[in-house]
């Protein structure tokens, strides 16, 4: 339960391994033979990302640029947690001398660490490789396919059926002019989930790849979660604010209710002579 609560982004980070000193001094010593700025670096070997063209091209930030804030905007992050855990270690000890109960305080700020150094050194790895040019985007007609079969078939049970016939390029292209519509449909941008928890199963399958079944499915439900709350919110503070308007919109004073019923009162009272006065009586 505790895993789940640890940010996707944080695993994902930790799933980059570490920087080699071997790679970091192949490159550099191949940049020193380059003449100009981006050359040495061409026979060096590139990481493909690879990516769904079609739904990366509704997002206004560019890929890299997407992978470099997600590093960029983690590592103080990380650093402090770090260094946070690192001093707790030592406070935790004194849970061993408890009879029978394992010191599940000390485990857990000693993973807690560990955990956070490995998204450290992950984020050491991408700052090298955007630095250096060594990221080659990629796009994947088969990730296209893939979001659109899950928003095609947005249950668990079209993910059991293991035979699901790709998505064409059309219908890839017409869910994503109507994933479009859905964020272009309200004030300001909408959140429009493009991936399902079941949707890991399908992907993982497809690339080969079994770990990522469950990265993405704690992804898709910690992103869920968010825009769920940020929803809340959102409806929280229109609440608030209409409760706002209406407790400042002017209200009859009761001075003004008694100066109406007084005059009321006096014009009924002139009733009869009005009666009286008329032609007639």
């Amino acid at each position: 339960m505790l895993f789940r609560r640890i940010p996707f982004e944080e695993w994902g980070l930790k799933s980059v391994p570490s920087l080699k000193k071997k790679d970091q001094e192949a490159v550099l010593s191949s940049a020193e033979k380059g003449t100009g700025e981006g050359q040495g670096t061409e026979t060096a070997e590139k990481v493909e990302v690879m990516y769904p063209r079609l739904y990366q091209s509704l997002c206004n930030t560019p890929l890299l640029e997407t992978i470099k804030s997600l590093a960029e905007g983690r590592r103080d992050l990380h650093r402090s947690r770090r260094n946070w855990s690192l001093i707790a270690m030592p406070l935790t000890t004194p849970f061993a001398l408890l009879p029978v109960i394992p010191n599940l305080p000390f485990f857990y700020v000693t993973f807690r660490a560990w955990s956070h150094h490995r998204a450290l050194s992950g984020i050491q790895h991408i700052n090298h490789l955007v630095e250096h040019s060594l990221l080659r985007p990629t796009p994947s007609p088969t990730l296209d396919s893939l979001y659109t079969l899950g928003l095609l078939h947005p249950t668990r049970s079209s993910a059991r059926q293991n035979s699901l016939p790709d998505a064409t390029n059309e219908q890839s292209e017409a869910m994503a002019r109507d994933v479009k519509g859905q964020i272009e449909s309200g004030p300001g941008k909408q959140e429009v989930m493009l991936l399902h928890g079941w949707n890991g199963k399908l992907i993982a399958e497809r690339l080969e790849l079994p770990g990522l079944e469950v990265e993405i499915e704690r992804a898709v439900e910690q992103v869920e979660k968010s825009i769920k709350t940020d929803k809340e919110e959102v409806n929280r503070d229109q609440l608030i604010t209409d409760m706002k308007a209406q407790n400042n919109t002017p209200q009859p004073s009761n001075a003004m209710h008694i100066a109406e019923g007084k005059e009321a009162g006096q014009v009924r009272d002139r009733g009869p002579l009005y009666d009286n006065a008329r032609p007639g009586k």
